[in-house]
């Protein structure tokens, strides 16, 4: 046997040096795992508030086109009340200000990056890890998806309609532009439908804000770190040279006195 065999203080050192050994060992490569596992949280934090706050920034957007809406509602309302019979006593330039504001609706705009990354990237639901979370945020960009293209559709056909009268007025009656407008059905339908396209909009803000609500709470997630995350994004987003809007001025128009009150925005 060796001479250090018997030696208690050999082996003493020898099992502080074991001990320490393996001590720093587990230290190191559990010091490592923790910290791999912080970035990976952090990842899945990040990637979750990327894609809540795209979804959200979509309902800020259809709540501006819900404000507008509501605007243009109140200023079809008003032509639909007009008696077909006054319309050429009126102020035409007014009219034709008033039929362009119904139908000058803006389209409905979707940054598509995160739904990509989102969508295509199999590493970021594995990151994710929660297919509650990945579900109901699928569904929600598949929401998206088909409200853009039925907006596109609603406003196209509204625009089309007014071209097709703008652009061959002999072929429709009454005598000025104004007037063959507020008697074709059909333009009348479309100014009409406004109403419904605003409690349709109400309808899916509503809707997508309760989805993205369920996958805040899905993936741990308050609906005030998502706000605070889309706010200052649209802080730190660089529009351009911003363009004034042109607010409608609804002014009297020459006709009968206390016939009808004119619409104010």
């Amino acid at each position: 046997m060796g001479k250090h065999f018997f030696d208690r203080n050999w082996w003493k050192d020898l099992s502080v040096a074991i001990i320490a050994t393996t001590v720093s060992i587990i230290l190191t490569f559990g010091t490592a795992a923790l910290v791999d596992q912080h970035k990976r949280k952090e990842a899945r934090r990040m990637t979750a508030l990327m894609v809540l706050s795209n979804i959200e920034s979509f309902i800020r957007g259809m709540e501006g086109q819900c404000e507008e809406l509501a605007r243009k509602d109140t200023v079809s309302t008003w032509l639909l009340r007009i008696p077909i019979e006054e319309i050429p006593k009126m102020n035409q330039d007014t009219l034709k200000q008033y039929l362009r504001e119904t139908q000058k609706i803006t389209m409905l705009v979707h940054d598509k990056t995160s739904e990509t990354i989102f969508t295509n990237n199999i590493e970021t639901w594995e990151n994710l890890g929660n297919f509650g979370f990945i579900d109901n945020v699928g569904e929600s960009f598949m929401g998206i998806n088909w409200v853009i293209a039925e907006w596109d559709t609603a406003i196209d056909e509204i625009a089309d309609l007014y071209q097709k009268v703008s652009y061959t007025p002999e072929d429709y009656p009454g005598k000025t532009l104004p007037e063959k407008l507020l008697r074709n059905p059909q333009v009348r339908s479309s100014i009409e439908h406004i109403h419904s396209l605003r409690e349709w909009m109400e309808y899916n803000v509503y809707q997508f804000r309760e989805a993205n609500r369920k996958s805040m709470w899905l993936i741990g997630l308050t609906e005030k770190e998502v706000m605070d995350f889309t706010d200052a994004r649209h802080r730190d987003e660089d529009y351009g040279d911003e363009v004034a809007e042109t607010e409608l001025v609804f002014n009297p128009s020459p006709v009968p006195d206390n016939l009808y009150t004119m619409p104010s925005l």
